[in-house]
């Protein structure tokens, strides 16, 4: 019996960069990853892009003017403490609760037994929205937001919290807390265009089919709202205003999920390897060999050792149906993997045979979660595994995240040596443009 699962998505961070350098042994060894990976970049000047002047972005792809992100805060709460910074709407549906001139005092918000109570007084309606004016904000739990704050009951006792922010105000949060604020402008303009194009594929495919386009934390981006933008971030999104990654033919281009991580550990991975895509996209093929990024703190991590009984329950709280397995008694890579030795999926094989078959990233992921301390030394996927009996051993880590599209390190390395963003994203996403929405 076997059953596929799946779970998550985007990237991180790491420390500082510093310029990585072979001898006469690692240029031989460099020579075999060229023949064997293409392009490379090295601590030289980098070699221009064919495509490598400002991006003209001719040809527009279709996109409503005034998008509207919609991101999940979170999942489930029974309370949470709302103000604004100005005149402010509270309403319930179509139905308007309490509104004002001035700025909205702190107010507390329950869903118990299936009803609202606004510090302490019961509300009718199932959805509750606060809004301000186009200057002001809403804090919710001391955390300052654009836009509107969605309130949604998700059972009788808990709701969810969903900001409603226009595109560029949530992607200057989103940059804000995806890099180091000392970090190059260039990189922050690459990560930008990333961010930017990854937020649109989520609203155009998994946001229509949920009240919610993306989620605020790893499992997307990370979001910070008002509070975490910078100068830096702001900058970065207006000098690359409305451009996103594309990719096709020419006439038929369109936007793809422009996956992005923090350290790729010297090579990039394909996006098959997290979860299915509705279309194979040459730019997300991985291989885009890195060495820019060697001066990070996770590049290289030592080894990682895991009992199979505590990973095991680390697995059954992420996914319940592992539970029936038992117990972990092999952890079976399935091969082959890439080409350059990443393990993309695992076999869990219970003590009678029966397995369940998950992503590789999804069980570091859950490791990460629901994993003893010791687990959270585990960066990556890029590693050997060895069940060593009772206990799983990750040697030879390499990168932190799950290493497809840009690396977040790598662009900054590139940034220092003189490149500018377009030509750092073509490297990271072989074969895609830059196009610019209307």
């Amino acid at each position: 019996m076997r059953r596929t699962v799946s779970i998550l998505r985007a990237g991180h961070l790491g420390s500082k960069r510093r310029c990585w350098r072979s001898a006469a042994a690692g240029a031989a060894v460099l020579g075999v990853m060229l023949l064997a990976f293409g392009a490379i970049t090295s601590c030289q000047p980098p070699p221009r892009h064919p495509d490598a002047s400002p991006p003209p972005i001719a040809r527009p792809v279709a996109s409503p003017a005034g998008e509207v992100v919609r991101v999940r805060l979170a999942d489930s709460v029974d309370v949470v403490h709302v103000a604004t910074t100005s005149s402010y709407r509270l309403s319930s549906g179509q139905a308007l609760v309490a509104s004002g001139q001035l700025p909205m005092g702190m107010r507390e918000i329950r869903w118990a037994a299936s009803q609202w109570f606004i510090d302490g007084r019961p509300v009718a309606g199932s959805k509750l929205e606060i809004s301000t004016d186009a200057d002001g904000l809403v804090t919710c739990d001391a955390r300052s937001f654009r836009g509107t704050i969605v309130l949604a009951p998700v059972d009788a006792q808990h709701f969810s919290i969903d900001n409603h922010v226009p595109l560029e105000g949530y992607l200057a949060g989103v940059l804000a807390r995806e890099l180091p604020r000392s970090w190059h402008e260039e990189a922050y303009k690459a990560q930008a265009v990333a961010a930017r194009t990854y937020v649109l594929y989520e609203m155009r495919h998994d946001g229509r089919l949920r009240h919610f386009d993306v989620y605020g934390d790893q499992r997307s981006q990370v979001y910070g709202g008002v509070v975490d933008e910078t100068a830096k971030s702001v900058a970065a999104v207006k000098a690359t205003a409305n451009q996103v990654l594309v990719f096709g033919p020419p006439g038929h281009e369109h936007i793809f999920k422009a996956y992005y991580s923090s350290t790729c550990g010297g090579i990039s991975n394909p996006a098959e390897g997290l979860e299915p895509q509705e279309e194979q996209v040459a730019a997300l093929a991985g291989g885009v060999v890195c060495t820019d990024c060697a001066g990070a703190s996770r590049y290289r991590w030592p080894t990682v050792q895991i009992s199979k009984a505590a990973a095991f329950s680390a697995l059954g709280t992420g996914y319940p149906k592992m539970a029936a397995l038992g117990s972990l008694e092999k952890l079976r890579p399935q091969l082959p993997g890439t080409s350059w030795g990443r393990v993309e999926w695992f076999d869990i094989v219970g003590h009678d045979g029966r397995y369940e078959r998950l992503r590789a990233d999804d069980f570091r992921l859950a490791m990460l979660r629901y994993g003893p301390p010791e687990s959270r030394g585990l960066f990556s996927m890029n590693c050997t595994v060895k069940d060593l009996g009772s206990t799983l051993s990750f040697e030879d880590g390499r990168g932190f995240g799950h290493s497809v599209g840009l690396c977040q390190y790598g662009a900054q390395g590139k940034a220092l040596r003189g490149m500018k963003y377009y030509e750092i994203l073509y490297i990271y996403y072989p074969g895609a443009k830059i196009m610019k929405l209307p």
